[in-house]
This record gives structure tokens, sequence and C-alpha cells, in this order.
């Protein structure tokens, strides 16, 4: 492998850390339990509408943790077209030649951190956050395979 293969392969892994610390970090953040965000107890004329102000608090926690997912898959999603794009473009130029080892590294890289993801998130959560944590690494390992695994497979001499 090349000194600029061996570059590449760093600023990946770094790459790699800083959309699995985001995704885990995400997804820990909303595995944990949010407490009511309104006054659950109104009496109005002598009568108890806590019932109803206490169901209504738990809708606005779930419409808020949704609003928050929507939030964090965006922020996570932008960040790592971002990260991904400009790896690509200092990179991949036009004659930049990939060397199969280079490949099968930055593929098993990749493959490990998106399981590394998962599972830390599942221990950190204790289960609780799977399909969250999950939708969060496919959301950072798509751009990555779209723009520069694909390119980089593309690009591989013998």
């Amino acid at each position: 492998m090349t000194r600029a293969g061996k570059i590449r392969t760093a600023a990946l892994a770094v790459i790699l850390l800083v959309l699995c610390w985001l995704a885990v970090g995400y997804g820990y953040g909303l595995a944990r339990p949010s407490e009511a965000v309104t006054d659950t107890e109104l009496y109005m004329d002598g009568t108890d509408l806590s019932l109803f102000t206490t169901l209504m608090g738990y809708g606005v926690n779930g419409i808020l943790g949704l609003v928050n997912f929507v939030v964090y898959a965006v922020v996570l999603f932008v960040g790592a077209w971002l990260l991904v794009l400009l790896l690509r473009a200092i990179g991949i130029h036009k004659g930049t030649v990939i060397a199969a080892a280079e490949h099968r590294i930055c593929s098993i890289m990749t493959a490990a951190a998106a399981v590394v993801s998962v599972v830390i998130g599942l221990i950190l959560t204790h289960g609780t956050g799977a399909v969250t944590l999950i939708v969060f690494t496919v959301l950072w390992l798509f751009p990555l395979w779209l723009i520069y695994l694909r390119e980089m497979r593309h690009r591989i001499t013998s």
C-alpha cells in the first residue's frame, strides 16, 4: 500500500470513529426515559382533570421524541455526506489508483465500525434502542458506501 493509501485509510478510520460516536450518542440520547413536560395536576371548578393533562403530557413527550429523532437523523445524515464528500474530494482524484489491499482493509474497517456502533449502542441503552441505532448506523453507512467505497472499487488495480 502506498503512502497516500495509508493516509486515506487513516482518514477513513477517523471519519468512522466520528460517525460511530454520533450514532451511538444520538441513539443513547433518545433511549433515555423522559419525564412529563407538563404539570399533571389540574383542578377546574372542583373537577379533577389530572388524567387528561397526564395523557397530554405523554403525547407531548412522544411528539418531542419523534422530533428529536428526525433532527438527529438529519444532522447525522448531512454530517456523514459532508465528511464523506470531503474524504472523496481530497482522497480520490481523477488519476488515483487504489490497491486491492487498501479497498479490502477499508471495507473491513467499515463493516467492523457498523457492527461496533450497533453493539456498543445496545450495551449502553440496555437493548432498548435497537431500531434507532440500526437506523442511525445505516444513515452514515449508506453515504460512505455510495460515495467512497464504490468509487474505490472502480479504481482498483492489482
